[in-house]
């Protein structure tokens, strides 16, 4: 037994064992923040993209906005991340609420909203399995 105990040839594979599993956590973790991000950013400029094209009655979105805001997400994102129920969009909207409660810009506003699961989050650890994307854009019409 004593002669185990001084036996030092595997020590480092159990030590890379040991701190392995931490820096594996750390780096799925990291991942996935960022595409968690990635997405965010990228649905952030279809809502913007999507208010846009409705105020200005565009033709790209003739079959409705939230059609616009759903077939623009899928060639982005290359997966149906959202679909029409998860897109609001409002006309002429008298205000703007960007920014928080309070900060509401006056005038007439097309608004678009998107709210979206986070596609990958269902086999995900807390806090990444029930995180929900949400994002706003107003146009000035």
């Amino acid at each position: 037994m004593r002669r185990l105990r001084r036996d030092r040839r595997a020590a480092t594979a159990v030590e890379f064992a040991i701190v392995s599993v931490s820096l594996v956590s750390m780096l799925f973790a990291i991942v996935n923040l960022g595409l968690i991000l990635w997405t965010q950013g990228s649905l952030q400029t279809v809502a913007g993209l999507s208010a846009r094209c409705g105020a200005l009655g565009a033709t790209a979105c003739s079959g409705g906005v939230p059609a616009y805001a759903v077939s623009l997400a899928t060639s982005w994102l290359g997966a149906p991340v959202i679909g029409t129920g998860n897109v609001t969009a409002v006309s002429a909207s008298s205000s703007c609420p960007l920014g928080g409660s309070g900060n509401a810009a006056p005038g007439s506003f097309y608004y678009v909203s998107i709210a979206s699961p986070y596609f990958a989050g269902s086999w995900l650890p807390y806090p990444f399995n029930n995180y929900t994307i949400n994002v706003s854009a107003c146009y000035p019409m």
